[in-house]
């Protein structure tokens, strides 16, 4: 049998060769899976874990699946909140044990297997911000040190801030904050204490990282967003502003119009120091970006917002992957690719030529095998 074309499907296939060529990823689509490019590294990246219900959840037993099938060169990132809700306490506390058996429960998903994995702080390990949240955070970086796994640590550590530079081969480098070290209004280590100990100098070495490494991806890690549709960006559904008392329990409908608005338009234009509105996340915010806008192409990873998110904007991309162990509201909006309050895990796949494919997981009662609800190709180098 012969095949005829017509000219405007030879100029729209044309077209779409030259778009595949120009995204600086054409392997990916043009060619067989087996047929594809080498993966050099792999990153899996979940947060907001730390809920006890965890222990018993489907997406600890998925993710091992996965990371064990990825092989060498496999890292997980805990991407903070790893202990609900006071973070770890001291020993012979009345929650110490269920800690340490939330905290188990993660380290099993990588436990014996080729690959490491890096728990990120969030603002819960550190006593959800209050009095003593150091002696939280360095609570359960003793514990992880206890399990005498050299692939296993919490980072950064002894409740500094970072950056922690983690080269990923040849193409890629990931870079880790301890996000909360900024919004912490009671004891942390300073200058002395830490390589970096005043927000100048660990901004002035994050500049120096991304200089450095001009040309790689640069993959930054943390557990508070610089970009977000969920609560923390001020964004609730309709039903939190006229049944705000939902907010405590899923069953108080009581309808509370005008006066129930008043706590999310708070979040949205005050806010708590957990909240993108504050002046001190905000201020936070605008020194990263002043780092990530002068290297455009590069990649921010974080949870505290329990959903999945995937938002491209000013030539970066920002990943959120807070929902391990719970969800909230989030809206797809403006610059969102992907914006799901579902149970999940997010997965990078990182090329010999540079390249990145990006999946996100949902895992739940749904998906107890998990499924893959979006993937992407982010093209190497500038854009």
């Amino acid at each position: 049998m012969t095949h005829t074309f017509s000219s405007a499907s030879v100029s729209k296939f044309s077209k779409f060769l030259l778009l595949l060529i120009l995204s600086g990823c054409p392997s990916y689509f043009l060619l067989g899976q087996n047929q594809q490019g080498q993966v050099t590294y792999t990153l899996y990246l979940v947060g907001d874990s730390g809920e006890p219900e965890i222990k018993q959840h489907p997406l600890g037993s998925i993710l091992r699946q996965q990371i064990k099938e990825s092989g060498a060169n496999t890292t997980l990132v805990y991407l903070g909140d790893n202990i609900y809700p006071n973070g770890m306490p001291d020993r012979g506390h009345k929650d110490r044990l269920e800690a340490e058996e939330i905290m188990m429960a993660q380290t099993n998903w990588i436990q014996g297997l080729d690959a490491t994995g890096i728990f990120v702080p969030g603002n819960h390990d550190w006593k959800r911000g209050k009095r003593n949240g150091l002696s939280s955070i360095k609570n359960q970086q003793e514990w992880l040190d206890s399990l005498h796994q050299k692939t296993i640590t919490l980072l950064p550590r002894d409740g500094c801030p970072g950056p922690v530079e983690i080269p990923l081969g040849d193409k890629a480098v990931l870079v880790i904050l301890n996000t909360q070290w900024f919004l912490h209004r009671w004891e942390k280590p300073t200058a002395g204490e830490c390589v970096a100990g005043s927000s100048g100098e660990v901004f002035a070495r994050l500049g120096e990282i991304f200089k450095r490494n001009d040309g790689k991806r640069i993959i930054l890690a943390a557990h508070h967003p610089i970009a977000t549709y969920g609560e923390h960006g001020g964004i609730f559904p309709l039903k939190q502003h006229i049944f705000p008392l939902t907010a405590l329990s899923p069953m108080l409908y009581v309808p509370i119009p005008i006066i129930g608005s008043i706590y999310p338009f708070y979040r949205k234009w005050i806010g708590d120091y957990q909240d993108i509105a504050h002046p001190t996340y905000r201020e936070m915010i605008a020194s990263i970006e002043k780092v990530m806008q002068q290297y455009p192409g590069n990649i921010y990873v974080a949870g505290h917002e329990h959903a999945l998110q995937y938002i491209l904007k000013d030539g970066s991309y920002f990943i959120g992957s807070g929902s391990g162990s719970k969800t909230s509201f989030v809206k797809k909006k403006e610059f969102a690719r992907v914006a799901q309050a579902v149970n999940g895990f997010v997965k990078l796949k990182i090329y010999e030529d540079g390249c990145i494919n990006i999946g996100f997981w949902q895992v739940d009662e749904s998906y107890r095998e998990g499924k893959e609800i979006f993937t992407d190709t982010m093209p190497y180098g500038r854009h």
